[in-house]
């Protein structure tokens, strides 16, 4: 069943049983991993909605010591990744000990392979406290009040970064933590007498969320501006972020001889706009799910069309698939877990007596 609603004054033609995307995050994907003695494995950042300093929270609620929300324990040593999922800034972070705990400690790190773009991002503590942290080397000294540690910012792209443990006191073991959640991520026991190498490398297309047409017997409904277009919704399952839709099309009406050489009636744009979830029930007067608040509104001329095959329907009509691909020029973080609406709608010339359809 379908439903025209009106939703922040924007017309949208929700589709509950049909829709065809794939969405990806290619562009900005990356593949992180570890290597510790006999452990090699892939990690993810711990991911939030705020900066790598907010996150490590230096001095707050503590004096001169890091508070971040997975919590730290005393004599325990965290090293994790850290994604601001707002920005996609990528950060390395590090903490020692708990504030509080009876016992001091003292810990100094190598660190080999930071890319020129890193930049000591959180310094726990400053040089005034008597502590030295840069991109090649940190040496830390900390009371039973305190923790140590900082966090190296500037990772985006590709790198291989080694730590090597120099000498450590009061820190009796180590562990990488590994998200992407950043308040209970997974702890990987560490054997810091070994160095531990942590690489970023640039992955494969990530599929965030697929729906392929139906050839058969798929129909288009005419979505562009100006008029009720269509949205279709998708739960976010990986938190790393949207950088390109694909999606299918066909031009109502549209009947050439021979649809795969001859000129389409054209789209001048695509407009893409993303929403968030009404759940069903949320509003009594509508019974089912549907967009709610706009996040993301992006208008793309540049995008590639393809002609895929004409079905012939029931009547004798026949529709002429196409296929669709475009970048977005920004990408649209989300969260994990999260359920979101989508609308693509299409600029069509003024003169075009074929409107484009969404399949």
């Amino acid at each position: 069943m379908n439903k025209i609603l009106n939703i922040a004054k924007i017309n949208v033609l929700v589709l509950v049983c049909v829709g065809i995307l794939v969405l990806t995050g290619h562009a900005l994907a990356m593949d992180y991993a570890i290597t510790n003695g006999a452990i090699v494995q892939g990690v993810i950042p711990l991911t939030k909605a705020e900066s790598a300093t907010d996150f490590y929270k230096y001095g707050n609620p503590f004096s001169a010591s890091g508070d971040p929300e997975f919590g730290t324990v005393s004599g325990v040593g965290f090293i994790w990744l850290y994604e601001n999922s707002l920005t996609g800034d990528v950060s390395l972070g590090m903490i020692f000990d708990k504030p509080l705990d009876g016992s001091g400690g003292t810990a100094e790190l190598s660190f080999s392979g930071v890319p020129s773009s890193g930049f000591v991002e959180v310094a726990d503590d400053p040089p005034a406290v008597g502590d030295t942290f840069d991109v090649t080397h940190g040496k830390w000294g900390w009371e039973e009040c305190c923790t140590d540690g900082g966090m190296i910012g500037g990772l985006n792209g590709t790198w291989e970064i080694t730590l090597s443990l120099d000498d450590a006191t009061g820190v009796d073991e180590w562990y990488f933590l590994n998200g992407p959640s950043s308040a209970s991520p997974s702890w990987v026991r560490l054997d810091m007498s070994e160095r531990l190498v942590i690489t970023a490398k640039k992955s494969k297309p990530i599929v965030k969320w697929s729906q392929l047409p139906d050839m058969a017997y798929g129909v288009n409904i005419k979505s562009v501006e100006q008029e009720p277009f269509v949205a279709d919704d998708w739960r976010c399952v990986d938190p790393r972020a949207v950088t390109d839709v694909h999606f299918w099309g066909s031009y109502i009406g549209w009947d050439p001889g021979d649809p795969s050489s001859e000129p389409t009636p054209g789209v001048n744009a695509f407009v893409i706009r993303i929403f968030s979830d009404i759940p069903a029930g949320a509003d009594p007067e509508r019974r089912y799910s549907h967009p709610g608040e706009l996040l993301y509104e992006a208008h793309i001329g540049d995008f590639v069309e393809e002609y895929v095959k004409t079905i012939v329907h029931s009547d004798g009509t026949k529709e002429h698939k196409f296929s669709y691909s475009l970048d977005l020029p920004e990408p649209f973080r989300q969260e994990e877990g999260t359920i979101y609406w989508i609308s693509i709608s299409a600029k069509m010339p003024q003169e075009s007596k074929f409107p484009w359809g969404w399949e």
